[in-house]
């Protein structure tokens, strides 16, 4: 079954929504998915402009990491 990834299904969020929650730049999300360190799916279809979702499940995960990281600092 294909699914249309144009609109945000529920429990995704876009880069700019994991921005936000995270405090950063837009920018700073980005360096996160191209470095692997946050999960992210690439939704474009045919545009060479990637649109990037973060599943919900993903973003609490990278959140949990990064929370035991600067606890161990």
């Amino acid at each position: 079954m294909l699914v249309n990834m144009r609109h945000k299904p529920a429990g995704m969020m876009t880069a700019a929504q994991a921005a936000q929650a995270l405090g950063v730049d837009a920018r700073t999300v980005y360096r996160l998915i191209q470095s692997g360190s946050l999960p992210a799916i690439n939704c474009s279809t045919g545009t060479a402009v990637p649109r990037w979702r973060i599943r919900a499940e993903d973003f609490r995960r990278f959140q949990t990491r990064r929370m035991s990281v600067a606890a161990q600092d």
